[in-house]
């Protein structure tokens, strides 16, 4: 026997879907469409009858006639089976036995149009396998619930279709959202071009008549509906109606009737979002947009572990894109899910719906926005409605500038519209909080709201500043060596690193980066002393202790997570005066340069570091003292617990 077959008939009732050191694993290389293929080989191995049957047909009425869930409910099985799990089990079990595959296949309805044409059929041969061979190429619907004449009365332009109409609302009509029903509306879903996020509304209606029962009485229940709509009674109304106010008009019009909730083009999207979330209730939810590889990511994966320590359960929602780069940053434990795909799909309109559902489900006693631009126009529009049940706390980093020079970003589009609503607002530094304190003119509980928590380092500060090392080994290394890192992007700046470089030819400049949020700079014509490398996950992956200092270039910004680093480590730093950066470099603890977009101020700068090693010593011991005091874990945890109400 073939090891396929033999996996099908056999294996499958050992348990052994989940092996990957199976035959049948291996041969199909456990991806569906794989799996897919070689079903359909199964198929014409297990049932000769089938043999003459082309890929075309069996796709139509085997596989979208399938329901994984209608076939799970009334054959009882687990729910740990996934749907190609299923249709092995359908395709080795069910259709041998003459089980129907989904709701669109009405055996009782069936038999009776062939009682009716005076059609034989052999008792032995399970009714779907007649319908197969014969109901389908004389075109009779396998269910009361479609008709061709309904069809095509509610869709107009397939006319001119050449095929079984059946055929198009198998294949194309369900997805396509549309009509079926000659006096029904059933919604359309906004994920119908991918089956796999959803399935087509008509479906889930479709499986609702899960038994013989229920699909007699729901066929019963929209005949009924449908002839009341026609009856003369309902006429008469209208007659009557329209004499009195003319602009009721015809009773056309008003003969489309609901099914709740299928009418509703937002249940299946709503539907399918809960089903994502972890069951259970979460004590905090963590909105960001994905997790890359900046600051903004660290700071959130630093917010979980601090929620975490309090014994804190924790759902995390990525909204924007799918990217997870650094899941070191998170505990393993947390909830994490990806909603962005799914978000991506939907109208901004329903997409804040849908947030506010899977909020108000989740029980959550806060929910804190790490740059999630979703959450924030969540919070715009249902802040009012939020803030009777949840607290929200919102971060925010520094400004971003356009093309222009001028100021946009989250505290320019979602600050004064948003503190009501919300019970706190997180800075990272305290120029920023102070800047939109003053520009607002807050006061009193407003400007109470406002808090600025400092980002604690990765790791704990060295017992002695890296600067030490560093003057010990100046003598080993030829030239002095200058280290950057950081997005190569408008904002950090890496063309005045270049033309520092330019200018100071008898220094090393080591850099890493890569370009995030615009086009990636030229790089065919770097000088000779400037070397550009990737990214790295960890300051320990540089060579530091075989370096000079640390230069930071950016044209506006916060207080950079590297930074913090580097000051922790204590590795003397050059960096630009712009945002919260003189909250942590000053004259004391670093060379802080003020004219940021010059390039003899950081020339002259790295001049004078390289200049004297002791003041670089002192200067960096000085910066990790400023860390170690203030941007630790335990004061971030404290007061995070603090603005929780704890």
């Amino acid at each position: 026997m073939c090891p396929l077959v033999h996996y099908l008939r056999y294996g499958i009732a050992e348990g052994r879907f989940s092996s990957p050191q199976h035959e049948f694993a291996s041969s199909v290389k456990s991806e569906d469409e794989h799996m897919v293929n070689a079903l359909k080989k199964v198929l014409r191995i297990s049932y000769p009858q089938f043999e003459g049957m082309n890929d075309d047909f069996i796709n139509k009425y085997i596989l979208f006639l399938f329901s994984p869930d209608y076939y799970k409910k009334t054959r009882n099985l687990s729910n740990d089976l996934n749907h190609i799990q299923l249709l092995m089990h359908y395709i080795v079990y069910g259709l041998p036995e003459g089980v129907s595959p989904g709701p669109l296949f009405d055996e009782g309805f069936y038999k009776r149009q062939l009682d009716e044409m005076h059609i034989a059929y052999p008792a032995d041969v399970p009714l779907f396998q007649h319908w197969l061979l014969l109901g389908t190429k004389r075109q009779m619907s396998p269910t009361p619930l479609f008709a061709e004449r309904a069809y095509l009365a509610r869709n107009p332009d397939l006319a001119g279709y050449d095929l079984w109409l059946f055929d198009h609302f198998l294949r194309f009509g369900m997805e396509e959202g549309r009509q079926f029903l000659a006096s029904m509306q059933i919604g359309s879903n906004n994920f119908s071009s991918n089956p796999r996020l959803a399935p087509p509304p008509a479906l889930e209606f479709l499986n609702t008549f899960d038994t013989d029962d229920r699909r007699s009485a729901g066929d019963a229940a929209i005949k009924r509906m449908d002839e009341f709509s026609k009856s003369d009674l309902v006429s008469d109304i209208f007659i009557k109606a329209n004499a009195i106010e003319p602009d009721i008009g015809p009773m056309a019009r008003y003969t489309t009737l609901i099914a709740p909730p299928w009418h509703d083009s937002s249940y299946i999207t709503f539907k399918t979002l809960r089903a994502v979330i972890p069951e259970g209730e979460f004590d905090d939810i963590v909105f960001m947009p994905f997790c890359k590889l900046g600051g903004a990511d660290f700071v959130a994966g630093v917010l979980v572990k601090s929620l975490i320590a309090r014994r804190r359960r924790v759902l995390i929602l990525r909204t924007e894109q799918s990217d997870w780069a650094r899941p070191d940053w998170f505990p393993q434990e947390v909830a994490n899910v990806d909603l962005s795909i799914y978000l991506s799909r939907m109208d901004e309109h329903d997409v804040l719906r849908a947030l506010y559902v899977i909020v108000m489900n989740s029980k959550a006693r806060s929910i804190y926005n790490v740059n999630s631009y979703r959450c924030f126009k969540l919070l715009e529009k249902f802040g009012k409605q939020l803030k009777t049940f949840v607290k929200s706390h919102v971060y925010y980093f520094c400004a971003d500038r356009d093309e222009n020079g001028f100021e946009v970003g989250y505290p320019v589009w979602f600050f004064a519209n948003i503190l009501n609503d919300i019970s706190t607002a997180i800075f990272d530094t305290d120029s920023l909080r102070s800047a939109l304190c003053t520009r607002y003119g807050l006061i009193g509980p407003l400007a109470e709201k406002t808090r600025t928590i400092y980002t604690p380092s990765m790791a704990e500060p060295k017992e002695a500043a890296m600067a030490v090392r560093q003057v010990e080994t100046r003598s080993f290394r030829g030239k002095p060596v200058m280290l950057w890192a950081g997005r190569l992007d408008r904002q950090k700046r890496f063309d005045l690193v270049i033309e520092i470089a330019r200018k100071m030819p008898n220094i090393e400049f080591q850099c890493w980066g890569k370009a995030v949020l615009d086009l990636p700079p030229d790089t065919a014509s770097l000088p000779e002393n400037l070397h550009l490398n990737g990214t790295f996950k960890s300051l320990e992956e540089l060579p530091l202790d075989a370096s000079d200092g640390w230069l930071y270039t950016s044209e506006w910004d916060g207080l950079p997570t590297i930074l913090i680093e580097c000051a922790a480590l204590g590795v003397p730093i050059v960096a630009s005066a712009v945002g919260g950066v003189p909250e942590l470099i000053t004259a004391e603890t670093g060379w802080l340069v003020e004219k940021v977009d010059d390039v003899d101020s950081y020339v002259a700068a790295i001049t004078d570091m390289l200049s004297n090693g002791q003041i670089r010593i002192e200067r960096a011991s000085r910066a990790r003292e400023l860390v170690k005091k203030r941007h630790n874990m335990s004061a971030y945890v404290a007061e995070i617990a603090l603005i929780g109400g704890e």
